[in-house]
């Protein structure tokens, strides 16, 4: 439990000492959210905008196949298991409809 708090103290001491370094140098919420939600220090406003909105959109695609593709194979398979095919066909035609691919 000792280590543990250590651990938070040191985390703590460090971003108090780091945070108005950070804020002077990113002073727009924008760039904490796209710390916070993407994993990214910061958002671009130069050259760089369009090459990061194109790698944001081609994860997102990305991640809305694997999604997409993930759920019809479990409906196949529950469809396969219980006999629920149409139910599965009618969830299928959903999240084709809904999903862009």
């Amino acid at each position: 439990m000792t280590y543990c708090a250590g651990d938070v103290a040191a985390t703590h001491a460090v971003f108090k000492k780091l945070w108005p370094d950070y804020r002077r140098q990113f002073p727009s919420a924008v760039s904490l959210a796209g710390v916070l939600e993407l994993g990214t220090s910061y958002l671009p406003l130069n050259n760089n905008w369009n090459t990061y909105l194109n790698v944001s959109d081609m994860l997102y695609f990305d991640m809305q196949v694997r999604q997409s593709s993930f759920l019809i194979s479990l409906l196949r398979h529950c469809s396969d298991a219980a006999g629920w095919e149409i139910l599965a066909k009618e969830l299928m035609m959903f999240v084709k409809e809904n999903v862009n691919f």
